[in-house]
């Protein structure tokens, strides 16, 4: 192991993290489901997390003023900012070393669709943050292009192939109440109808257009559902469509593709690259002609795919332990004694070299 070795008598203590979001969920909201799960996944590979969820009108300010108050504190060895500007709250304090995770619309826009205020501001902020954080962290490749000068990791996104699984679909139906028939197909659109980027009038249309031509299918809208639920319409349905305007490692993808359901997007983020070996997804146009013929192609082709173990590398393990090992390269950055923290460095180490990336270019 590199570094200072310690005494087996040492007592190791726990690397404590303060995580600063402004979505995390409580209250029967999902909001940040993702990121509840990494909290999760890194308090059990032995790290004291604290999260710190941001509410109200002025959040963000009163956020700032908590973390440069818990800056003082020595319990806290890392502050974790997850979005834009919570990196800029995390940030507002240089006791502490900062790590911020940038999610996809802080940094990514789509001229098909009406910019916003927040979305302007966030694009302006993100390059400037970026660069005084210790260490970020992006889901994509394209994503590090967009903040340059700055220290960035490309950590993909892990799956918990333990939350989500194959069950047979007649039994999943059964327990949601939906059509036993399975000659009638439910296509799933798994995100909240109400946001553009999400681009459900297509998903609605393609649905009408397959009716039209004679098509038993039902559009079923699945938002803001637990995970256990998540689950049975996985299995439920025969597929998913996912015609966002932007996104950066959609998490439904992977849910899905861990259920072997087949599924039609749009070109955006990882999703080419992760569904290109799996025969029955697609990238489909944005347009509801596109992904009515790319739905059609499919229910007329397979029932399941092979999907599960096509992604069979995104294991949420791997994940966890990369956003573990950004920890730990960020207290050998500030020169922390990264031995006296009760954490393996030696498995972590093995491929630290993998996916570090230093931008030092914009590409348009």
């Amino acid at each position: 192991m590199n570094g200072i070795q310690t005494s087996s008598a040492v007592r190791k203590k726990k690397l404590s993290v303060l995580v600063v979001t402004a979505a995390y969920p409580e209250n029967g909201s999902r909001g940040g489901a993702f990121l509840e799960r990494e909290v999760e996944g890194l308090r059990k590979e032995g790290i004291d997390v604290t999260v710190l969820h941001l509410k109200g009108k002025f959040k963000y300010l009163t956020g700032a003023l908590k973390v440069f108050a818990a800056s003082f504190s020595r319990k806290y060895d890392i502050i974790h900012g997850h979005y834009s500007f919570c990196g800029a709250v995390a940030r507002f304090q240089f006791l502490k070393p900062v790590v911020i995770s940038f999610w996809g619309t802080d940094l990514l826009t789509n001229p098909d669709l009406p910019d916003t205020k927040s979305r302007k501001i966030s694009r302006a902020i993100s390059p400037i943050i970026a660069k005084m954080a210790d260490w970020n962290t992006t889901p994509i490749p394209y994503m590090t292009t967009l903040i340059p000068g700055a220290r960035v990791r490309v950590v993909t996104q892990g799956i918990d192939f333990t939350a989500f699984y194959p069950i047979p679909q007649i039994e999943a139906r059964k327990k949601l109440g939906l059509d036993l028939n399975l000659n009638h197909r439910y296509i799933l659109f798994c995100s909240d109808p109400k946001r553009p980027v999400k681009g459900f009038p297509i998903a609605e249309a393609a649905a009408a257009k397959l009716r039209q031509e004679g098509m038993d299918v039902e559009l079923l809208i699945v938002n803001n559902q637990p995970q256990e639920k998540l689950l049975l319409y996985y299995n439920a349905g025969d597929v998913i469509v996912v015609p966002s305007y932007w996104e950066a490692g959609p998490y439904v993808v992977k849910e899905a593709m861990a259920c072997n359901l087949p599924v039609i997007a749009t070109d955006v983020g990882d999703v080419r690259e992760i569904t290109k070996k799996t025969v029955g997804c697609a990238i489909a146009e944005r347009t509801p002609e596109a992904f009515a013929a790319a739905i059609k192609r499919t229910l007329l082709a397979v029932r399941k795919t092979t999907g599960r173990q096509d992604i069979a590398h995104l294991t949420y393990r791997n994940f966890i332990e990369k956003v573990t090992l950004v920890y730990v390269d960020v207290m050998k950055r500030r020169k922390k004694i990264t031995s006296i923290y009760d954490l393996d460095i030696t498995r972590l180490e093995d491929d630290s070299n993998n996916f570090d990336i230093t931008v030092k270019h914009r590409t348009v």
